[in-house]
């Protein structure tokens, strides 16, 4: 998609489109015409970090640099679409407590890794089933609290999906 026009020393100087190169007379330099600003890309920067750049910038490439500041290389959106679902994978499962979601883990490796959240579950459920016990003879005396319960839990456990699934979003998106 693009070319980096480098110096003598292979420091980046500027990009320019293929599609103009291939078009345009020869005897026009290219850095009469190159695009001078452009985006670097340090070799030892975060795969996220990459990312939001792409997003940040609208980039279709850039050009990845070392510690000097040398041409060693280029990133592509393609590139960085793998690395998106990459880490959207791995934020959710994290989130989920679900470890790294590989299906055919051993089943002693995937009980070790999710036991820890159905037992924080079990003792939420616990909790929540106490405070009730405290209002037995509450409910007792107005049964139609025994059915609102269930409304009342489903619509709190409906609310805080929604409000986990806004919140993991702008995380991933860099927005929170």
């Amino acid at each position: 998609w693009e070319v980096f026009i480098v110096d003598a020393r292979h420091h980046p100087l500027g990009t320019c489109a293929l599609s103009w190169i291939l078009r345009a007379p020869r005897d026009i330099p290219l850095t009469d015409v190159m695009k001078r600003d452009q985006t670097l890309i340090p070799v030892g920067m975060d795969q996220e970090e990459v990312a939001l750049r792409f997003q940040k910038y609208a980039l279709i490439s850039a050009a990845v640099v070392d510690d000097a500041g040398r041409l060693v290389g280029q990133i592509t959106v393609d590139d960085v679409v793998h690395i998106i679902q990459e880490e959207a994978s791995e934020d959710i499962l994290r989130l989920s407590g679900a470890g790294e979601g590989d299906i055919n883990e051993p089943i002693l490796m995937t009980v070790r890794a999710r036991l820890i959240w159905l037992v924080v579950n079990l003792g939420t459920a616990m909790l929540a089933a106490s405070v009730v016990g405290l209002f037995e003879g509450t409910i007792a005396r107005f049964a139609m609290l025994a059915a609102l319960m269930g409304i009342v839990s489903g619509m709190g456990g409906n609310a805080g999906t929604q409000t986990l699934a806004v919140v993991v979003r702008a995380l991933a998106t860099n927005q929170l």
